[in-house]
């Protein structure tokens, strides 16, 4: 598919309660998920596919090359600091509070690690589609997600720091 429009209108579903077509899933490679999603690593292609898994056989809808992947990874998290938090009060209310826990500094990005954590379902890729009034789509990205605890399998480079003082 060619667009995210084309994405979330071939494969996205209508929510009542949001009065729209949405496509706000996670997709790995373990299994499909309940909109019949699936990703898949192609080895001899370098690249991340995502698989419609209701059709036989299965229908590839999107490519990443793992070429670009890699180069957005590098120059997006160069150097990342990921901050753990707890709250307190509810989103968006006024007394909102933020009590932070840990910092973990990451740098030196293993590219060859990437492709393996994503074969593995380490790494998972979030759709965050939705459709507009006018009809278009509106997105926030790709976004592709790892657990804090696996950080040390992407990352040569990572420093937790200890807020609790």
């Amino acid at each position: 598919m060619k667009s995210s429009k084309e994405l979330l209108y071939e494969r996205g579903q209508y929510k009542e309660a949001k009065n729209r077509i949405q496509l706000f899933h996670q997709l790995s490679v373990t299994k499909p998920n309940s909109y019949y999603l699936q990703l898949k690593v192609d080895w001899s292609k370098e690249q991340l596919q995502q698989l419609y898994m209701a059709k036989s056989p299965p229908i590839t809808d999107v490519i990443w090359e793992f070429p670009l992947l890699k180069e957005r990874l590098l120059s997006k998290h160069k150097e990342t600091f990921w901050i753990t938090a707890e709250t307190q009060g509810k989103n968006g209310e006024v007394d909102e509070s933020f009590y932070y826990k840990k910092i973990k500094h990451t740098g030196s990005v293993d590219q060859s690690a990437f492709p393996i954590l994503l074969d593995l379902g380490v790494i998972t890729v979030d759709y965050t589609i939705k459709a507009l009034p006018s009809g278009e789509a509106k997105d926030q990205g790709y976004l592709f997600k790892i657990s804090p605890n696996n950080l040390d399998l992407l990352f040569d480079q990572v420093t937790e720091y200890d807020l609790d003082y």
